[in-house]
Order: structure tokens, then sequence, then C-alpha cells
């Protein structure tokens, strides 16, 4: 869930992802983090709800979740 919190695009993700590894938080936090966080965002989900509806939107949150999740 903090992946989907944080503002950060893939090339802030990957220095975070390491100093997670480094810090000695399990691999599976970790990937999940690294999944969730570029995928899922404020941003995304306000772009994709005023071009296509909430629905739409709230769907994409949905399963970027589940994927994020499902990738530990």
């Amino acid at each position: 869930m903090l992946g989907t919190l944080t503002p950060f695009c893939s090339c802030s993700s990957i220095p975070l992802f390491i100093g997670f590894t480094s810090a000695g938080l399990p691999l599976g936090v970790t990937f999940s983090f690294l999944i969730s966080s570029p995928l899922v965002d404020l941003a995304s989900m306000i772009l994709l709800a005023s071009v296509f509806n909430w629905t739409v939107a709230i769907s994409y949150v949905a399963v970027g979740i589940v994927l994020a999740v499902a990738g530990t």
C-alpha cells in the first residue's frame, strides 16, 4: 500500500528498492513496492477518471494493487 500512496515514477522507485533491500526488508515487500509505486498513483487515477470515468480509474487501481500483492 505504501507504493500506491507515494508519487514515485520508476526512475525513483529503483533507488528506493535498492535502499529497502540493503536495509534488510523482505524481498516480497520490496517487490510489491517496486510494482505498485510506478503503476498506481494519484495522478494516474485522476487522469484515467477525467479521460474515461471513475469506474475505469478505480478498476485500474484495484488491478494494480492485486498485481502488486500477487507479485510478492
